[in-house]
């Protein structure tokens, strides 16, 4: 609660950790532990099974980065092994932690270091078929190529779990009709599914260490999509939908953009940064955009309305009301589902609860006198719905316990729920685990 040395835990779920009896007592009556408490005890004896859930448990490594960094024989710095120190990893320990967010230097020798183990030839286009989206680890590793034994996956969490909500989007888009291997027709303007052209838009919100891994963040969507992207059927060319990720921020300093293609094909994966908190954000582009001539022609560019939304590790219940209610606003009247991670299970539940209250205090209009609103995605008209929390099968897995105070599993994108509108959103999330409560 306060950062000095926890010394004691609670005495009925061993749960939490505290400096002395004042921030324990604090926390029973005032900070939500007396309700949660049995709860807590539940989910610190199921630690163990949680560790594993969504297949995690398939990676050989798992212990070393879990177990044993919890429990200090190693390090989030050893538990790294060889790829301390090195291009996207770079984030994962508190070795450059004086950095500021996104001013780590190009370490141009290990761009691809979070890809070093990939079996080029597994990740090869040699089909038309659309490959089904991943739901664990394992599966995305033998998309990517990558043997188990790699440890990419403690580097590209996020990036992971934004391919998951997307490609989960995407595949609600799609007409199952579909004939995969065809040159996809236009959609009639009666249908919701997407035409081939039009953008996969990823909005991701409050990044702060994926702003010095956008390069793999780019390279793991296009790896991973890859083998749908271009394969020839006679004299016609089939082509995935481009991808385009937003990152914003107030750890953001300035606009920046990555790429990931091939020398086969052109970039199909475009992120672009933008400065500030999200709700800001839209509103400083759409006013920039009217501006016109007196504003820099990047500062015009617009911001394309998202497919879906990723807030990782939104942490809703540590920072004020003032950082996050306005986005929580603006993104529950929209159209694009969203997915909000936190570290662990207690988190994401106050996560939910604060989604849950800042959306039922309404959608008042920011701004007046005719000023364009920001505009997220769709126009809200569907039937809202929030889901229970679950575990984030792309979470990462390392242990992000240390100095938190709680003894649950607790990691970088632990936990999850989605806010979603309409049948065909929530029925694509629940196919893969996600349950929303029915009115």
């Amino acid at each position: 609660m306060c950062g000095s040395v926890a010394a004691m835990c609670c005495g009925g779920c061993s749960g939490f950790f505290y400096c002395g009896d004042a921030h324990r007592l604090a926390h029973w009556a005032s900070g939500g532990h007396a309700a949660r408490c049995a709860a807590v005890a539940a989910q610190v004896r199921d630690a163990d099974a949680l560790r594993v859930r969504d297949d995690v448990g398939a990676l050989p490594w798992l212990a070393t980065t879990t177990l044993d960094v919890d429990e200090g024989r190693e390090s989030r710095c050893t538990a790294l092994g060889d790829a301390h120190g090195r291009g996207a990893f770079r984030r994962e320990c508190g070795c450059d932690a004086r950095v500021p967010f996104g001013a780590l230097p190009d370490d141009r020798d290990a761009r691809g270091d979070a890809y070093r183990d990939v079996d080029e030839d597994a990740s090869t286009p040699t089909t038309t078929t659309r490959t089904p989206p991943s739901r664990t680890w394992p599966e995305l590793y033998a998309r990517l190529g990558l043997p188990l034994e790699s440890r990419a996956a403690l580097a590209l969490s996020a990036a992971a779990t934004a391919l998951f909500a997307a490609e989960i989007v995407e595949a609600a888009e799609e007409d199952p009709s579909e004939d995969p291997s065809e040159v996809p027709s236009p959609p009639s303007p009666a249908s919701p599914r997407a035409a081939a052209t039009d953008p996969l838009v990823v909005h991701v919100l409050g990044a702060e260490k994926e702003l010095d891994q956008l390069d793999a963040f780019a390279e793991m969507f296009h790896r991973a999509r890859r083998p749908c992207l271009s394969t020839e059927r006679g004299d016609r060319r089939r082509r995935a939908r481009p991808v385009e990720i937003y990152a914003f921020g107030p750890a953001i300093a300035a606009t920046a953009e990555a790429a990931a293609g091939d020398d086969a094909t052109p970039p199909i994966v475009r992120v672009r940064t933008c400065a500030g908190l999200y709700h800001d954000a839209l509103e400083a582009a759409a006013a920039a955009s009217d501006e016109g001539g007196d504003v820099p022609r990047r500062s015009r560019r617009p911001i394309t309305p998202a497919s879906v939304v990723v807030a990782p590790n939104a942490g809703f219940a540590a920072y004020a009301a003032s950082r996050w209610a306005p986005t929580v606003r603006l993104l529950s009247r929209s159209d694009a589902p969203t997915l909000v991670t936190d570290y662990n299970e207690e988190a994401a539940l106050a996560a939910r609860e604060a989604w849950a209250a800042w959306a039922a205090r309404g959608c008042e209009r920011r701004g007046g006198g005719g000023e364009r609103e920001p505009t997220v995605g769709g126009g809200g008209d569907g039937a809202a719905a929030l889901s229970r929390v679950r575990s984030n099968p792309f979470r990462q897995p390392m242990s992000a316990a240390g100095g938190r105070g709680v003894a649950t599993l607790t990691c970088d994108n632990g936990f999850a729920f989605v806010h979603a509108r309409g049948e065909a959103s929530r029925a694509a999330f629940e196919a893969v685990g996600f349950v929303f409560d029915r009115a």
